[in-house]
């Protein structure tokens, strides 16, 4: 059974650093949690100050939680499997999650929430990975 998530209501949605609301802003880990609560999943974060560790937040997260929690795959193709990419600055991550095959949601400063697809997306990626209770 393919998985199918709504998210045209987050196109357009403002970037707000350690936003995860939807009705403030959402920054790309805010994004992605909303997404997966639309799934239907709950993801348990650690408490970070994200204006001093939000740059490292994706490494801190998938090392306190990836063994248990998230398996890397080798090609993000479900709806729900993530990419992470490097930032456009030096030790920044970003995370973009795919919502319908070859489409990434994802958000950035300058253009907010937005779909595109993945052939596209110029980043490096680091790795895919897929959550373990999906």
């Amino acid at each position: 059974m393919t998985r199918t998530v709504e998210f045209s209501d987050l196109i357009g949605v403002p970037y707000r650093l350690g936003g995860t609301d939807p009705e403030v802003g959402l920054d790309c880990l805010g994004l992605m949690i909303v997404i997966y609560k639309r799934l239907g999943w709950t993801l348990a974060f650690p408490e970070f100050d994200f204006r001093k560790d939000w740059r490292h937040l994706c490494d801190a997260y998938l090392a306190f939680y990836g063994a248990k929690h998230w398996q890397p795959i080798a090609r993000a193709r479900l709806v729900g499997d993530v990419i992470l990419f490097r930032g456009a600055e030096q030790n920044q991550q970003h995370v973009a999650t795919v919502v319908s095959p070859g489409q990434l949601i994802h958000t950035t400063a300058h253009l907010g929430v937005h779909v595109m697809p993945l052939r596209d997306f110029r980043r490096i990626p680091i790795g895919s990975y897929r959550y373990a209770h999906s």
